[in-house]
């Protein structure tokens, strides 16, 4: 994150099928960089496989969830 203009992200996987452990670095390093900035990170539309990649990991525990990218826009107040 190079610039202070981005506030949040929202990772939308509605189309991943497939995640393995480097994946889950990049998703932590950008979810690191963000909370620096005082931003937050939201996954959304996430498939039954990768989600389970996400529950063994502990990411869930520290990454927002949530159904679809509306509600995680509604969820990060940029959205209504």
């Amino acid at each position: 994150m190079e610039t202070e203009d981005i506030r949040h992200i929202v990772l939308n996987l509605a189309d991943l099928s497939f995640m393995d452990s480097s994946g889950l670095g990049v998703i932590l390093g950008r979810y690191k960089e963000i909370k620096q900035l005082g931003g937050e990170m939201v996954v959304c539309a996430i498939s039954p496989a990768v989600n389970r990649l996400f529950d063994m990991s502990g990411l869930f525990k520290i990454i927002r969830m949530e159904p679809s990218e509306q509600t995680a826009l509604q969820t990060l107040g940029v959205a209504s």
